[in-house]
């Protein structure tokens, strides 16, 4: 297992809503995940 720990920060911008940045954190979030999943599975199994 490894070590390492994936770790994204967001910050609210001055006059956004909280409901509009829960939103875009989540889109963000599900992205990464995408990403993370497509990246292992596409590795070689030895």
């Amino acid at each position: 297992m490894s070590n390492a720990v994936y770790y994204v920060s967001y910050k609210l911008k001055k006059g956004a809503s909280v409901p509009d940045f829960l939103l875009a954190a989540e889109k963000l979030n599900n992205e990464q995940i995408s990403k993370k999943k497509g990246v292992k599975g596409t590795q070689k199994k030895d």
